[in-house]
Parts: C-alpha cells; sequence; structure tokens
C-alpha cells in the first residue's frame, strides 16, 4: 500500500503508529487517515494522496451498500430513455420529447433554445460547474461555470468587481487554442453569470498526479510541450494567466493515448491583460507557485509581467516530476527558499539531470534569466528526448494546427480613449451582444471572428459606429486591411 502511494520511505513511521494504534490492516489506517498522516509529518501531496485513497475506499463501500439495498428490495432500475439508434430523445422525438425529459431541470438562455443544466462536476469558493446540454443539439455535452454574482454586492465597489469578472470572461472567450478549454457562450442574469464552456471530461491533472505519486519523464515532457505551446499562445495576446498550477491543467481523457495525456489549461479566474493602461500589481493565484516577484508585497505593488508564468510553469515540471511542491509558504524553510530561488530535490529523486536543469533555467530569481518559451522547447530535455513527438509539434505549430479556426482584426487608435474604461464596458456590451470577442489593447481594439460569424460586416459596422462615439478621429485597421 505505501509503495503504491509512493509513501515507501515513510514504513518506519508507519510501522510505529500502527503498533500505538493497534491497527492491523490498511482499513484502519484509512479510518484515521488524518491522524496518520499527521503523525507522520506528510507533504500536502503525499497527505492527499492517503485523503483521496480514503475517500474512494467510503465511495466504494456506499456503493456496495447501495447495490445491496436495491438487490434485497428487488429494485429495477430502468435506464434513461433513448430514441431510435440510441439516439437521445431530443433528437429522436423533437422538442416536445426534449421538455418532458427534462422537465423540472433548471434552464437558462433563450426561451427559444434554452441551456439545460444537468449533474454537478466541481465546484469551488465562488463558482459551481455542471454538465450541461441545449435544447436545439442535445447529443453535445457543455460544461457550464455558474458564478454567484450576489456575492459581489458584498464588495466595497461591486460595480468595479463586476467589470473585472466581465473583463475575465471576453479574455477567455478571444483565446482560441487546442490547449485551452474553449468558451463558447456567456450569459449573464441579474444574479448569475453563466460561462458555457468545452467539456473536458479527464479530471484536473492534479488527481493524476496525486493518485500515481508523479509522473514518468515521458509523460510530463508531453504535457510540458502543450503548456509551453498554451502559454507562448496566451502571452502573445498580452494576457498574462497568474495561477498555472495541475489544478488548473485539465485532461482530455477522448483524446490521450496511454501514456501521453492530451491536456488543456482552464480558469482564467485571476488573467490579466497587460497592455498601456493597466499593469498586474496584485497578490493572485496559489502561493506555492507565486513569483518572488509576486509573493513579496513591495515588489508586487511595483508591478510584474508575464513572466510570472514561467516561474509556475518550471514549478508545474517540479511537482509533475517529484509529487512534492518546492516551495510551501506553510514551511519557513521552503518559504525562504522560493524567496532565493533554491530548488531542492529529495535524496530518493529519480529526475534526470536534463529535466533539473530545465527546470532551474525556469525558477530564475530575477524575471528577465527565466528560459523564455521559445527556448524552452529547444531545451535538450524537450529536443533530445522528446524525439518524434517534438517533431509533430513543430509541423503543427507551423501549419497553425494549435488554433482553433478564428481571425483577428486590429483597429489602431489613432489618440488615446477619453475613457479607457467606459470603452472596455461598452465592448464588453459588444461582445456579449455579438458573441465576438473585442479588447482594447495595447493603442488597439483588437477583434476575434468565429469561424463563421453570423453577419460580419453588419457587426463590423456596429464596432465602428461604437468607436465613433469613443474618439475624434475614429481608429482604423492598419495597412493590409486589418485582418491577422
Amino acid at each position: 500500500w505505501l509503495d503504491r502511494l509512493k509513501l515507501e520511505h515513510y514504513s518506519k513511521e508507519a510501522s510505529s503508529w500502527c503498533r500505538s494504534k493497534g491497527v492491523a490492516d490498511i482499513a484502519g489506517i484509512l479510518d484515521c487517515w488524518e491522524d496518520f498522516s499527521n503523525r507522520l509529518g506528510l507533504k500536502p501531496l503525499e497527505k492527499r494522496r492517503v485523503k483521496k485513497d480514503a475517500e474512494n475506499r467510503s465511495d466504494a463501500l456506499a456503493a456496495a451498500a447501495a447495490a445491496s439495498a436495491a438487490d434485497a428490495a428487488h429494485v429495477a432500475v430502468a435506464a434513461p430513455a433513448q430514441g431510435a439508434h440510441g439516439q437521445h430523445p431530443g433528437a429522436a422525438g423533437g422538442i416536445q420529447a426534449f421538455n418532458q425529459q427534462y422537465e423540472g431541470y433548471p434552464t437558462f438562455g433563450p426561451n427559444d433554445n434554452p441551456y439545460v443544466i444537468l449533474n454537478e462536476i466541481g465546484s469551488g469558493a465562488n463558482a459551481t460547474v455542471y454538465r450541461c446540454i441545449r435544447q436545439a443539439t442535445p447529443a453535445e455535452p457543455f460544461a457550464v461555470k455558474v458564478i454567484d454574482l450576489t456575492r459581489l454586492r458584498l464588495h466595497t465597489d461591486p460595480t468595479r468587481a463586476l467589470e473585472k469578472l466581465r473583463r475575465e470572461t471576453v479574455i477567455l472567450f478571444s483565446l482560441k487554442h487546442v490547449h485551452i478549454v474553449t468558451l463558447y457562450d456567456f450569459i449573464e442574469t441579474r444574479d448569475r453569470l453563466y460561462l458555457v464552456m468545452e467539456l473536458v471530461d479527464g479530471g484536473e491533472l492534479y488527481d493524476d498526479i496525486v493518485t500515481n505519486g508523479c509522473l514518468t519523464e515521458p509523460e510530463a515532457r508531453y504535457v510540458f510541450m502543450q503548456l509551453a505551446e498554451a502559454l507562448r499562445y496566451i502571452h502573445s495576446k498580452g494576457i498574462v494567466h497568474r495561477d498555472l498550477k495541475p489544478e488548473n491543467i485539465l485532461v482530455d481523457r477522448a483524446q490521450s493515448r496511454p501514456g501521453l495525456h492530451e491536456v488543456k489549461i482552464s480558469d482564467f479566474g485571476h488573467s490579466k491583460l497587460i497592455d498601456d493602461y493597466s499593469t498586474p500589481v496584485t497578490r493572485v493565484g496559489t502561493p506555492q507557485y507565486w513569483a518572488p516577484e509576486v509573493s513579496d508585497a513591495v515588489q508586487c505593488a511595483q508591478g510584474y509581467d508575464e513572466t510570472v508564468d514561467l516561474w509556475s510553469l518550471g514549478v508545474v515540471l517540479y511537482v509533475m516530476l517529484e509529487g512534492t511542491y518546492p516551495f510551501d509558504a506553510k514551511d519557513t524553510r521552503r518559504s525562504n527558499w522560493q524567496q532565493q530561488a533554491k530548488i531542492h530535490f529529495p535524496a530518493h529523486s529519480k529526475t534526470s539531470m536534463e529535466a533539473r536543469d530545465l527546470i532551474g533555467k525556469l525558477i530564475q530569481f530575477e524575471p528577465r534569466r527565466r528560459l523564455q518559451l521559445d527556448e524552452c522547447v529547444k531545451h535538450p530535455w524537450v529536443v533530445r528526448l522528446g524525439g518524434p513527438l517534438m517533431q509533430v509539434m513543430d509541423v503543427c505549430r507551423k501549419d497553425g494546427a494549435w488554433r482553433r479556426h478564428a481571425d483577428e482584426e486590429r483597429f489602431k487608435l489613432r489618440v488615446e480613449p477619453r475613457d479607457a474604461r467606459r470603452l472596455r464596458r461598452d465592448l464588453h456590451t459588444f461582445t456579449t451582444r455579438f458573441k465576438v470577442s473585442a479588447v482594447l489593447r495595447n493603442g488597439e481594439v483588437v477583434v476575434t471572428w468565429p469561424s463563421a460569424p453570423a453577419d460580419r460586416e453588419a457587426t463590423r459596422r456596429e464596432l465602428m459606429h461604437l468607436l465613433a462615439s469613443h474618439f475624434a478621429p475614429v481608429g482604423e485597421p492598419p495597412p493590409g486591411g486589418g485582418a491577422s
């Protein structure tokens, strides 16, 4: 059991605890897993592995008890109704059958084609994520993140808090990349914001690390290459993620193969658009992944940039390979290491020297000394050991296969906006109405067109009218037509 959880180096302490408690089997340990973990002084990820094993055992016992009760009562559980050839009733029987099937389920969106909320698949401090479907396409499931807007009213400046949330929504809506979770739609009501996203049905990368103790170097390398490509795209948009960690990296089981996890970056709740009008100065994200300029309050107040994501990428690689954090704010010694950018590997570590070198070049105290993403994918650990995988990714990069079908049009502004905050609000209203991302960035309004906009020219005219109300003279596309 200790070997399976990668805890074999605690065997003496575990035996001592069992003797002191009179525990004779694994079930006894899992019944008291918290005391066991605390007595052994397990690190956070090690403790999480024991907790997960205890939860899995509880779930299995509950399922067995439920099955026994059902058998005893001779309960027959009918499968959900299906149409011809196994189709969903909404597809086979039309709208009436769909409405009958999901009568009583919560809905949102337009009355003529609503979304139906199904089971919960995750929750956090500020939102809950559900599986959902839509009336017109019931066979295509989505994930919907439901954010309670009533909580924003408790803020000292609720209007500004709502504007920030809307900006984050527009940021995610503008990102179209195969390794980033896609935001398809968003609907705001008085009390809730619904973000309809791509359903990635494989859980968090964090869960895989916790379950297996760590990833092998080939597994970690493949994930690392995808993260580097996604971050390169994110940074090209002038965006810093600020909360890159395994919990915010989802595994796409449907597209994965044995030993090769296909992953997508999610949760842009702390992301920030860096431009002439705004610089990150707040301590957000997760302390174990903070760069020194974020963890130090004085430095943080002076501002930072996208290089904080490079530090976090190095920490993610360390966690994938070691199954533990290199830094921990609760541990004074490890917290000091974080401020000094000192990396220590456990005595029993099997991480190769090439991987350690890459981690060390990302976890640098000076932001400008951190290895840039273009150089990350050329590092010997990636290139020499990546082999054919690197060649495939090079081809995809050159063909633009990482990006989903979308194109940009940039409107260069001849003068500064009279009120940048009001312009951002109006651009959000435009995005909400037309489902076309429009973002103010570095003296330009950047529009991301979907693959098949309903009426591009009419939408473009509306945008020009909006800009005309803010500028004199109005911005115009750069030479070459503006599309890029």
